[in-house]
């Protein structure tokens, strides 16, 4: 995996785990595949050419319009044009619990999930605030 260079015309979506990023990278997508009409649809597979996660190191597809990343990361210096994703605590929150209970497979309460300091509301707030 390499470094992608952030240009300064570059589009960064950031939101902390749970916010709705996927679902805005998927509109972005869709909108940028019916100006290219570079794929028969947008999945899974294809959002991460047109809308790739900063942390994957695979540059953006996407020629002729502003180029888009996704990242959960805090505010770095090199993020010129932020696009970030807010959502009620609440619903983040419960959302991450029954992803890291589902997919993750860990055992984790819902009180440890907001209290916890990688997971929790203080991470939410710290990330959102980075901004």
């Amino acid at each position: 995996m390499g470094t992608i260079k952030i240009t300064r015309d570059d589009y960064i979506i950031s939101a902390f785990p749970k916010s709705g990023s996927t679902w805005l990278r998927f509109i972005i997508a869709n909108i940028y595949n019916c100006l290219a009409k570079e794929y028969e649809e947008i999945d899974f597979y294809t959002i991460h050419k047109l809308i790739p996660s900063l942390h994957h190191g695979v540059t953006s597809k996407v020629v002729a319009l502003p180029r888009v990343y996704s990242t959960h990361d805090s505010h770095k210096r090199c993020f010129r044009n932020v696009i970030l994703m807010l959502r009620n605590p609440y619903d983040v929150l419960y959302s991450y619990y029954k992803y890291l209970n589902g997919e993750n497979k860990l055992r984790i309460s819902k009180a440890e999930v907001v209290t916890d300091h990688k997971y929790g509301i203080k991470a939410l707030t710290d990330h959102a605030n980075s901004y």
